[in-house]
């Protein structure tokens, strides 16, 4: 029977949900199903995951666009019938043993939740030879904690292809929350919901993910273009190669060394609005104060912050939006509806009953 749940958000990158999907084949841990749940994805991403002709994998396309993750990965959430969820983005790539280490991690101590340490990859000058290359401007940071994150950006917690944890956890924490309904990114505010229910989360400092980031960063600082989505990129498949040919303990060394050489890690994990002019109120209103009054009574301080100065909740995940495909942010009032749709697609479906209790 399988022990893991891999669930995959997607909306049209089927070039790179293969090689995604290649990291999860990749893995040492053999025993997990994987359930893509494409946000209204055109035919090409169906034909690329039939491709792989593994009876573990599966497929539920919705017919309504939510136009984030939430919706799809609150849906695989809810549908998974393992004692583990995985979740990873669609252009990430997983180290050979990252559910590996996540498992070990998890039952030795008895914990409901990890976020491994992820390695940001970009496409940058490399000042020892003067050439462009691909290569890691930071890593998350050793030692992280609630109670520093609580007043870091979201990257903090970044990339979900970092968590696994006990499926029974969605029941204690509830659904993500769509974006136009919060001021937090929708990861984030899972998080933090999952430490205010008392959730058992430790955090892991072996890098076991890559968080591909070149091509965002690449497209924002160079190109004046809406429709990133439409552009394909060759970072996931340099690492996938390079992966495949060499030892992880010398990868994770290169990562180091790599992070060494292009020194970007402070700006990755600096507060949103660190260097902007209001930045004083979001200071005065998170603390270690505001942080144990959301722990014990739920009241946000950036929430309140962002609501000071003008800002409209979902305001970073509507820019996304438009940035990647031109489109506008759905507003939803929560995913109940997108959860059931994915959840009675797959209870017609005898392999996902099979693959579960096998």
């Amino acid at each position: 029977m399988a022990r893991v749940t891999v669930v995959i958000a997607t909306h049209n990158r089927p070039a790179l949900l293969r090689r995604t999907i290649q990291s999860v084949l990749n893995q040492t841990v053999k025993d997990w199903v994987l359930l893509v749940v494409g946000d209204c994805c055109g035919p090409e991403t169906g034909e690329v995951i039939s491709a792989f002709d593994d009876e573990r994998i599966f497929y539920v396309n919705l017919e309504e666009r939510c136009g984030e993750q939430g919706g799809p990965n609150t849906a695989g959430m809810y549908a998974a019938q393992t004692e583990y969820v995985a979740l990873a983005n669609h252009d990430d790539i997983w180290l050979p043993d990252h559910l590996e280490i996540a498992l070990k991690r998890l039952e030795k101590e008895g914990a409901d939740f990890l976020c491994s340490a992820a390695a940001i990859s970009v496409e940058a000058l490399d000042a020892s030879t003067g050439k462009m290359r691909f290569g890691f401007r930071g890593r998350s940071p050793e030692g992280r904690s609630f109670k520093e994150g609580f007043a870091m950006g979201p990257v903090y917690f970044e990339p979900v292809s970092c968590w696994v944890f006990r499926s029974d956890l969605l029941h204690r924490v509830g659904a993500w929350r769509p974006a136009t309904n919060i001021y937090r990114t929708p990861l984030e505010d899972w998080i933090l919901r999952a430490w205010r229910a008392d959730a058992a989360i430790v955090f892991e400092d072996t890098v076991t993910a890559i968080y591909c980031f070149a091509e965002k960063t690449f497209k924002q600082g160079k190109l004046d273009k809406t429709d990133t989505y439409l552009q394909e990129s060759t970072e996931q498949e340099y690492w996938l190669d390079l992966l495949a040919n060499e030892d992880l303990a010398v990868f994770r060394r290169r990562v180091d060394r790599d992070v060494s050489i292009l020194r970007q890690s402070a700006d990755l994990f600096s507060h949103t609005f660190e260097k902007q002019d209001d930045f004083w109120i979001f200071e005065a209103l998170q603390n270690d104060q505001t942080t144990r009054l959301y722990k014990e009574k739920g009241w946000d301080g950036f929430a309140a912050a962002c609501n000071i100065i003008g800002l409209k909740p979902g305001f970073r995940i509507k820019r996304l939006l438009q940035h990647r495909t031109g489109e506008t942010l759905p507003v939803r009032k929560d995913w109940k509806s997108v959860a059931h749709f994915v959840k009675d697609a797959l209870a017609t479906d005898a392999r996902w009953n099979k693959g579960l209790s096998e």
